[in-house]
C-alpha cells in the first residue's frame, strides 16, 4: 500500500520531532512524509529540518490557518499517494500503524469501495496514563468492522463521539477530494469529523482490528485548548445541505 503521510504543523517544537520519528520508524514505510509548516514561529522549523530523510517533503505557508485544515489541503493536493494517513505533529504512532492499516485493507480483499480505515488509539495523559479509546472500549476490536454510512452515523450516536480520530486514520485521497477536502476557513475546530461525515457518504469505512496511535493529551498548543465551543459547528452546515439541497 502506497501511502503519504501528512503532518501539519504550526509551534509543536516540543512534540514535532516525535511524531516524525514514529513515521520514519514504521514497519511498512510510508511512499512520502509530507510536513507542512503552518508558519511556525517558535523552534519547529529547525526541528524539522534536523531529519534529513529523502521520505520527507516540507511544505510552507506564510500565514497559520486554524486547526491545521488548510496545511492537511495543501499536502492532500500535493501528494502522489492513493492513500493519506494523518498525524498530527504532537502525537504519534506505534511502529506496526501502517502495516496494521495496510493489512486491514487486505483482509478486505482491497475492495475500492472502502475509503477510509481507522485504528484504535491510546489517549496518554500526564504522567503517562493510559486510557483506550471510545470504540475499542464499548464497541471492541476483535475483528475489522465494515460500516457503510448508516452504520457509520449509527455508531457515531451509540459512541457518543465520532469514532474516527485523525491521528489513527488513512483516507483514499481520491475520497477526500471528492468529498471536498477540510472546512479550510469554515471552522475553527471539529473540521475532522466534518469531512469525516461528507467522505463516508462516498465510500465505507473499516474499523480495523488493531490500536496503534497515541493521543498525547498534555500537548503544547492544542486546538482544543484555544478554541471556544460556543459556536455553531461547520457540521451543521453540512448536515442542513444534506437535509435541505438548495432547489
Amino acid at each position: 500500500m502506497d501511502v503519504a503521510v501528512v503532518i501539519p504543523v504550526f509551534n509543536k517544537e516540543r512534540h514535532v520531532e516525535r511524531a516524525i520519528q514514529s513515521a520514519l520508524s514504521q514497519t511498512l514505510s510510508p511512499a512520502e512524509i509530507l510536513i507542512v509548516d503552518d508558519a511556525s514561529t517558535d523552534g519547529s522549523r529547525d526541528r524539522i529540518a534536523a531529519f534529513s530523510s529523502p521520505l520527507i517533503a516540507v511544505l510552507r505557508r506564510s500565514a497559520p490557518g486554524p486547526g491545521g485544515y488548510a496545511a492537511r489541503n495543501l499536502a492532500i493536493e500535493r501528494a502522489r499517494s492513493p492513500w493519506i494517513a494523518f498525524l498530527d505533529a504532537d502525537d504519534a504512532w506505534a511502529p506496526d500503524h501502517l502495516q496494521s492499516i495496510g493489512d486491514a485493507i487486505a483482509r478486505n480483499d482491497c475492495d475500492p469501495a472502502i475509503g477510509c480505515v481507522f485504528t484504535g488509539y491510546q489517549n496518554i495523559y500526564e504522567g503517562g496514563r493510559a486510557v483506550p479509546d471510545g470504540y475499542t472500549r464499548q464497541i471492541g476490536r476483535s475483528r475489522d468492522r465494515r460500516l457503510d454510512f448508516v452504520g457509520f452515523l449509527e455508531t457515531w450516536l451509540r459512541l457518543r463521539e465520532c469514532p474516527v480520530w485523525t491521528s489513527a486514520a488513512a483516507f483514499r485521497r481520491d475520497v477526500l477530494l471528492e468529498a471536498g477536502l477540510f472546512p479550510a476557513g469554515r471552522c475553527a475546530r471539529g473540521g475532522d469529523k466534518d469531512l469525516w461525515l461528507r467522505a463516508a457518504r462516498h465510500a465505507d469505512v473499516l474499523a480495523c482490528a488493531s490500536a496503534t496511535a497515541m493521543y498525547h493529551r498534555e500537548s503544547m498548543n492544542m486546538v482544543t485548548r484555544i478554541s471556544t465551543t460556543n459556536l455553531r459547528h461547520c457540521l451543521c452546515d453540512t448536515i442542513d445541505s444534506a437535509l435541505f439541497p438548495a432547489a
